[in-house]
């Protein structure tokens, strides 16, 4: 799409185009970036035309760059006289494939959280478009559309806030996510409650084995098999060996490790660190 400038204010929103995002954050640091070196990365705009002859109207909807758009609103507030015009990317397709755009924009860029992420995955459904076809247009597979169209739908408003908040990963909220209702709010009761006092070593190593212990109840409850994450094999395997000769790590105990560490992709090799 070819660039260029236009009145800033012509730009408006399209009711029928919806932005994933919970909120806009870090306004104020974009504010001082774009007064700093001006606007980098061009707004994109859905461009549609309205009457005939002399009559024509051209009419600027907003799609792709919505912080960009309330940092350059509200430095404008203070000072009229700045940014009155702006270049954006005029994009002259329906509103649907418009909407198709913000969403596969954003994920493509990480600027969505996981929620924000299933969210734009709902109003994709919502479109009309099919799950495969979802998952061609922002570059998933079809199973990640699937399961996270299966979270959306069963995971609780505390679920959802927990990871939002990043007191609980996606990828193991999607596995709490198969609990009951109650389940899932006593299990981030836990998790939360454990991890409240982040500065205290202890309190770190008491968080990860409450996590370790939910992992737990959630395999036996949902009676899948569930895999477990990095962090989870390497608090048991290091518990283990500690528990089988309470001398600390040996020669044979380093082995293991460095072993779990390949296995892991954390280290290329096998080679001993001294060879």
């Amino acid at each position: 799409m070819a660039t260029s400038q236009i009145d800033f204010e012509s730009i408006g929103f399209h009711e029928d185009i919806t932005n994933p995002r919970d909120e806009l954050k870090d306004i104020d640091d974009l504010m001082l970036s774009i007064k700093a070196v001006g606007l980098q990365v061009p707004l994109t705009v859905l461009h549609e035309t309205h009457g005939s002859g002399g009559d024509r109207e051209d009419q600027y909807s907003l799609i792709v760059g919505f912080r960009r758009h309330e940092a350059i609103s509200r430095i404008r507030a203070k000072d009229p006289d700045a940014f009155r015009t702006v270049e954006v990317k005029k994009f002259k397709g329906s509103v649907a494939e418009a909407q198709v755009l913000n969403i596969t924009e954003n994920i493509q860029r990480s600027e969505l959280t996981p929620i924000e992420v299933c969210r734009g995955v709902e109003i994709l459904l919502n479109l009309g478009y099919k799950q495969k076809e979802i998952a061609d247009k922002i570059g998933k597979s079809q199973t990640w559309v699937s399961n996270a169209m299966q979270f959306k739908r069963k995971a609780t408003p505390q679920l959802q806030a927990a990871v939002r908040d990043g007191n609980v990963s996606y990828g193991f909220a999607r596995d709490i996510a198969t609990l009951t209702d109650r389940e899932q709010r006593e299990r981030i009761k836990q998790i939360v409650g454990a991890s409240a006092d982040t500065d205290s070593d202890d309190t770190k190593a008491k968080a990860r084995e409450v996590e370790t212990e939910v992992r737990k109840d959630v395999r036996e409850s949902s009676g899948r098999i569930i895999r477990p994450s990095t962090a989870e094999i390497r608090y048991e395997v290091q518990r283990l060996l500690v528990d089988s000769n309470g001398d600390g790590i040996d020669e044979f105990d380093h082995g293991v490790m460095v072993a779990l560490e390949w296995a892991l992709g954390e280290k290329k090799t096998l080679r001993h660190p001294d060879e």
